[in-house]
């Protein structure tokens, strides 16, 4: 009797220790910083990437690029056809590791295409916009972050209308299946 409660006791003691070595390698200890000074502070905060948090399991999201490439040339008669597609920047895990994502395809477009302000019917507080025009009309996008969602859309414009469509919903990433 006395030898099973010895074995008993040596199984829960290694146990306890894996669990315990398992449990330092996924949540890594926290490391003791000093105090900083609210300057600092304001000045880390702006090169970090938002919104990541592990108690939530959000990710962060620094912002996004839109990325226009030419794939015909326009001839000045006829447009130039533009291959649309946003790059997703300064994406990080809840738990900190940074994640590189691949450029998210969006939409082949006619025109010139570049980075817009903000418009000035625009309601909502997107990350970024961008336009693609050509002749008068084109595409405007916007990037709208929502949770762990990055959401694109779209909407056209046309310079003979005196108010431009609704934007519509064109594509959904969601942060967390990507970063996995």
């Amino acid at each position: 009797m006395k030898k099973i409660f010895w074995i008993l006791l040596a199984v829960l003691v290694i146990g306890g220790v894996i669990y315990m070595n398992a449990n330092k390698s996924i949540a890594p200890e926290k490391e003791i910083v000093a105090p900083e000074s609210d300057s600092t502070r304001l000045e880390t905060a702006d090169k970090q990437p938002q919104g990541a948090d592990m108690l939530t399991g959000s990710y962060g999201l620094a912002g996004v690029e839109w990325i226009f490439t030419e794939i015909k040339p326009g001839d000045g008669m006829n447009a130039p056809v533009v291959q649309a597609r946003v790059q997703l920047v300064g994406v990080t895990h809840p738990d900190g590791r940074k994640i590189e994502v691949a450029p998210w395809r969006l939409s082949q477009e006619q025109g010139s295409c570049s980075e817009i302000d903000k418009p000035a019917d625009e309601k909502v507080a997107a990350l970024s916009y961008a336009q693609c025009w050509w002749a008068g009309g084109g595409n405007q996008f916007r990037a709208v972050r929502d949770g762990n969602m990055l959401r694109v859309d779209v909407r056209g414009v046309d310079e003979e209308e005196e108010s431009p469509a609704t934007f519509k919903q064109l594509v959904v990433i969601d942060l967390a299946s990507i970063a996995k």
